[in-house]
């Protein structure tokens, strides 16, 4: 009986190229259940935590301008500045300040911003 030997030059290959598809594989199993995972659950937006209204402009005119003019962001702040509960917080401001750059206010719209302040002050920290 004749017992043929490999070199280890081609057994190494071998190795390497077993290893080598067997990460292929799984890279590539990981890739097709990913997509189908995304295409299945969908796209979530994330909900905008403020609301946009479109203010008369000089002439008392409410009407809608191309995306691409500018704009100024009217802040209201109306209340006691700090108070639990109340929507004058930094998490509401910061709220406000993210959602004006998304949505019909993106691609850098906001060139102004008007703070309208009726407030007696603010709670002592």
């Amino acid at each position: 009986m004749d017992i043929q030997r490999e070199s280890v030059f081609i057994s190494a290959l071998r190795s390497f190229l077993k290893a080598f598809f067997a990460l292929a594989g799984l890279f590539l199993a990981f890739v097709i259940f990913s997509s189908v995972y995304a295409f299945m659950s969908g796209g979530s937006l994330i909900e905008e935590k403020t609301s946009l209204t479109i203010l008369p402009d000089a002439n008392n005119q409410r009407t809608l301008v191309s995306p691409s003019a500018p704009a100024i962001l009217q802040i209201n702040i109306h209340g006691v500045i700090g108070m639990d509960g109340k929507d004058i917080n930094s998490q509401a401001m910061e709220n406000i300040l993210i959602d004006s750059r998304t949505g019909m206010l993106a691609h850098d719209r906001v060139k102004a911003i008007l703070l309208h302040i009726n407030t007696p002050g603010g709670t002592v920290v």
